[in-house]
């Protein structure tokens, strides 16, 4: 009724500026995410997860997926994968680098090889505290800010329900199975 489609999804215009158009912005719309994906903090903040995993994602080559956590709670918290090879048989991510993280592991002087061993190696906690830190500094406000993080011991995959064919993430799914892993970064 009022000119616009109520698809449920958020979206952004661009800013970029296209050589088609002479006046200004190209005003082409991204689709970013899902409205029922909003997070809404213990404040009463309204909080789309999807732009700050993107930006999370952009600070760290290394990592493949984040989930932000905070529907609820008084901040924000994230469980982060890293780039892992894959299984050929299977399809499912192994806990072994994959090139870019492998890559990154390299440039901060880790010999990291495993996901078990980035988790115990400061130079990869260093990496993600900088990484955070670079990407909170994108936010438009505090209660955008990621407070704490857990490492995933494996990535998101469909066969373990986390995704979809789309390969989007099933976050009630992932919630659950990783409870006790969020409820620690809130005690």
């Amino acid at each position: 009724s009022e000119g616009y489609l109520h698809s449920g999804d958020v979206a952004e215009f661009d800013n970029d500026l296209d050589t088609r158009v002479f006046t200004g912005p190209s005003g082409f719309m991204k689709i970013t995410g899902r409205k029922k994906e909003l997070i809404i903090t213990a404040g009463g903040e309204n909080i789309p997860p999807v732009l700050i995993e993107a930006e999370m994602k952009a600070a760290m080559l290394a990592v493949s997926n984040v989930m932000v956590i905070g529907d609820q709670r008084k901040y924000l918290t994230m469980l982060v994968s890293l780039k892992t090879n894959v299984d050929s048989a299977t399809g499912e991510p192994t806990s072994e680098l994959a090139a870019d993280a492998l890559y990154e592991g390299n440039r901060i002087g880790s010999s990291a090889k495993t996901v078990e061993e980035v988790r115990d190696d400061p130079k990869w906690h260093a990496y993600f505290d900088a990484g955070r830190k670079k990407a909170n500094e994108q936010t438009t406000s505090n209660a955008q800010c990621i407070q704490k993080y857990k490492l995933l011991p494996r990535d998101f995959s469909m066969g373990q329900g986390l995704l979809t064919p789309t390969m989007k993430l099933k976050r009630s799914v992932a919630a659950n199975m990783y409870k006790e892993l969020i409820d620690s970064m809130y005690e």
